[in-house]
């Protein structure tokens, strides 16, 4: 049996990339020409105790193609 074949993919202009650093948080991301994005942020919390815990939140988005966009929070 032969494996199915691949459809090639479009290659993906980059037209944001960023991380950004604070004393109390972390922010990171792209978006793709194509619409597909991706937001982090993430910070520590209980910082020094034994409780302590890092906490990411975020999202991610991609578009269908009918046109529509998936977003995932």
């Amino acid at each position: 049996m032969a494996a199915r074949p691949q459809q090639e993919q479009p290659e993906l202009m980059v037209l944001r990339n960023y991380n950004e650093n604070t004393d109390d948080q972390i922010k990171w991301g792209y978006e793709f020409d194509d619409g597909t994005k991706n937001e982090q942020t993430g910070y520590v919390k209980n910082a020094g105790t034994d409780n302590e815990m890092t906490i990411v939140m975020g999202s991610y988005s991609y578009p269908l193609a009918d046109g529509r966009t998936i977003t995932v929070t």
